[in-house]
C-alpha cells in the first residue's frame, strides 16, 4: 500500500483576540543614573556645605565664642559694683571736768567760741496815754586791745564816742585781753547812752548804710598811742544799742504787759535756738544749754487812743566747740584724725563757774561733761574706689583690710559672673552704712 506523504505545514499561531486591534505599548523610560561624587569614609557627616560635609561640634564652637564675646562686651561695658561699708566705730564714756579758753590757739588748749544772733517781737496791748517820759538806749559793744600783748582792764563809766559823735558809757569794768598770734584780744560790754532819746539807738540794719555809726573809740586815749589800739564794735549780727525814746508815758496794765512779754520770750527762745542751729559751723558742737539769752523790754508806744504797742528784744549769744578739740582733750589715747567724734550734743553740760564766766567777759570757761563719744571711722570714698579699680574680689580683701577706719565690707558687682571691680573708679558705688 502506498503511504501518502504530505508536507506537515505548522499553523501559523492566531494572536489572542485582544491584541487584534493594536495599541501604543507604554514603556517605562528610566533616568541614566547620576554620577555621584564620594569621599572617604572618615569625610562624611551628617551636615554638608555646599558639597564638603561640616562637623557638627563646630557649630557649637562658633556659638560658644560668639556668646563669650557678648558676654565680655557686656561686662565691660554695663559692669558696675556697690560697696557697702560699715566704718568702725569707739564707743567712749565721758565723764569729767575741762577748762576752755575763748578763741585759744596754742597746742593742746581747749577754745570756745561765741557764736551770736537776736530776733524781736511786739505785741499790741490795752493803754492810756500818760506823761512825757524819756528812757536811755542800751546795748553791747565789743572792745579790741590792738595795741599790746598786756591785758588791759577798762573801768565802769568809761566813755565811747561812736562814729556818728554819740556818747555812751560802760556800765561794768572789764579786762581786754592782749594781743595773741597776731589777733587783737576782745571782750564784750554793756553800754548806755549818755543821754536819753530814740537819736541814740542803732540798730544792726543803721550800719548797713553807716557802717561809722558802729565804729566807737574810747574818749580818755584821745592824744595817746593807746588811741588807734584801743577801739570798740557793735556786732551787726547783735542787738545793736536800741531802747532810747521820749515822748508821752503809755499807761498799761503791769500785770497785761508782764503776761505779753512772757509769752514773746517763750517764742522768742524757741525762734533763736531754731536760728542758731544754721549758725553752728559744720564740726562744730552746741550743747544744750551752753548759751544765753538777754531779753530788753521795749518801752510802750500808742497805736491808738486805747492801745499800745509793746515787745521784746532778745540777744542770743552761744558757746561752741570744736569737735575734734574735744575728742582729743576727752580721749587723747583713742583718739586721731581718722574717726569723727559723735553723740556729743546729747552730752550732760554744766558749768562750774557760773560766778565768774559770763558769755559776753571772755574769761576762762571751767566746765563738766557726762555722756557718751562715738568715734566713727572715716572713709575717704574716692580714695577707695580708686583703689579698687580693676581689682579682684580675692584681691579687695587687702584693701579693705588696709583701713582701720573699715569694719565691714560687702561687695556686689553685676553682671553676676565678673569676679573684678569696674576698671572704671566711676562704675563703683561706696554707701557708708549707719552705726
Amino acid at each position: 500500500m502506498n503511504k501518502i506523504i504530505q508536507d506537515m505545514i505548522p499553523a501559523k499561531k492566531k494572536p489572542p483576540l485582544r491584541n487584534a486591534i493594536p495599541m501604543e505599548r507604554s514603556r517605562r523610560i528610566e533616568k541614566p543614573a547620576e554620577k555621584i561624587e564620594t569621599f572617604p569614609q572618615s569625610n562624611r557627616s551628617r551636615g554638608t556645605v555646599g558639597k564638603r560635609t561640616v562637623k557638627p561640634w563646630l557649630f557649637g564652637l562658633i556659638a560658644v565664642i560668639c556668646l563669650g564675646a557678648i558676654a565680655y562686651a557686656f561686662s565691660i561695658v554695663y559692669a558696675k559694683a556697690t560697696v557697702v561699708i560699715m566704718p568702725a566705730s569707739i564707743d567712749i564714756p565721758v565723764s569729767g571736768s575741762y577748762t576752755a579758753y575763748a578763741n585759744a590757739s596754742a597746742s593742746g588748749t581747749m577754745a570756745y567760741k561765741i557764736i551770736q544772733t537776736s530776733s524781736q517781737l511786739n505785741q499790741s496791748v490795752p493803754a492810756s496815754v500818760g506823761p512825757v517820759v524819756t528812757t536811755f538806749a542800751k546795748g553791747t559793744v565789743i572792745l579790741y586791745n590792738n595795741y599790746s600783748a598786756a591785758s588791759q582792764k577798762i573801768v565802769a563809766g568809761t566813755r565811747l564816742s561812736s562814729g556818728n559823735g554819740l556818747i555812751y558809757t560802760t556800765n561794768n569794768s572789764v579786762v581786754i585781753p592782749g594781743i595773741v598770734g597776731g589777733t587783737a584780744g576782745s571782750v564784750a560790754v554793756a553800754v548806755t547812752a549818755a543821754a536819753g532819746g530814740s537819736s541814740y539807738n542803732i540798730n544792726p540794719s543803721d550800719l548797713v548804710t553807716n557802717p561809722s555809726y558802729g565804729d566807737f573809740s574810747i574818749v580818755a586815749y584821745k592824744g595817746s598811742p593807746k588811741y588807734s589800739g584801743f577801739y570798740a564794735r557793735l556786732n551787726p549780727n547783735g542787738a545793736g544799742i536800741i531802747g532810747g525814746s521820749s515822748g508821752h508815758q503809755i499807761i498799761t496794765s503791769s500785770t497785761t504787759v508782764s503776761s505779753a512779754d512772757q509769752t514773746m520770750e517763750q517764742s522768742l527762745q524757741k525762734t533763736l535756738l531754731t536760728q542758731t542751729q544754721t549758725l553752728v559751723p559744720t564740726g562744730y558742737v552746741m550743747f544744750n544749754n551752753a548759751y544765753a539769752i538777754n531779753y530788753n523790754l521795749i518801752s510802750a508806744s500808742t497805736t491808738s487812743s486805747t492801745t499800745a504797742n509793746v515787745g521784746v528784744q532778745a540777744s542770743f549769744s552761744g558757746i561752741i566747740f570744736k569737735k575734734t578739740n574735744l575728742a582729743q582733750t576727752i580721749a587723747p589715747t583713742q583718739y586721731n584724725s581718722s574717726f569723727d567724734p559723735q553723740g556729743l550734743e546729747s552730752a550732760q553740760f554744766t558749768i562750774n563757774n557760773p560766778q565768774s564766766f559770763s558769755v559776753t567777759n571772755g574769761q576762762p570757761l571751767n566746765f563738766s561733761l557726762k555722756g557718751t563719744m562715738n568715734l566713727v571711722g572715716i572713709i575717704s570714698t574716692t580714695t577707695l574706689t580708686i583703689q579698687l579699680a580693676g581689682v579682684s574680689l580675692a584681691q579687695s580683701v587687702a584693701v579693705f583690710k588696709g583701713y582701720s577706719t573699715i569694719a565691714t565690707a560687702h561687695a556686689t558687682i553685676l553682671p553676676f559672673w565678673k569676679r573684678s571691680f569696674p576698671s572704671s573708679p566711676s562704675r563703683i558705688n561706696i554707701v557708708i552704712a549707719k552705726n
